[in-house]
């Protein structure tokens, strides 16, 4: 679920300054903030009146790659760690050793607004859909459940991150 006043895209959800860049070739830069006299990234904060509660699913590949360098990585993979430990907020992994998964047709997004309407939202390298239409909406809905089952549990994915922020 986001909030109405969520002013970002799905891609830039989990950015860091390094990572934006290099993933979408905008010159824009995050629009999180960093601590001051760390440059350590700090997690998204909702300014919405009621709690927000999100959950993530994504691609191993995505923590396992090395775009925009290793220190980039590494704050990515903090900045994950960080926004799983917030209340509201589940982030699985979907290990690459998954043969298949509810998820290879490609990236989609579920939500529900603040007057609980339901929409789904893909994007693709030129195009992009945010869907109403209750019966498209309810099957990318129970493809989102296929996905969290065969994800890493929050717990498994909290120690993957982990396990990477050690070995870097």
């Amino acid at each position: 679920m986001l909030p109405r006043q969520a002013t970002r895209t799905p891609g830039e959800y989990g950015c860091t300054h390094g990572h934006r860049h290099p993933t979408t070739g905008s010159g824009r830069p995050c629009s999180r903030e960093r601590s001051p006299g760390t440059g350590t990234p700090q997690p998204w904060k909702s300014s919405a009146p009621k709690p927000v509660i999100a959950s993530f699913v994504f691609s191993e590949a995505a923590v396992l790659s090395n775009l925009g360098g290793r220190q980039v990585m590494r704050d990515q993979i903090f900045h994950l760690r960080s926004c799983a430990e917030l209340n509201g907020v589940s982030i699985q992994i979907l290990p690459l050793s998954r043969e298949h998964h509810a998820g290879l047709a490609g990236p989609f997004v579920v939500l529900e607004t603040s007057d609980h309407q339901h929409l789904a939202y893909t994007e693709a390298q030129r195009s992009s859909e945010l869907i109403s239409d209750p019966d498209e909406v309810s099957i990318l809905a129970q493809k989102y459940g296929m996905l969290r089952m065969q994800a890493l549990n929050a717990e498994e994915t909290l120690g993957l991150l982990e396990r990477l922020l050690g070995e870097q």
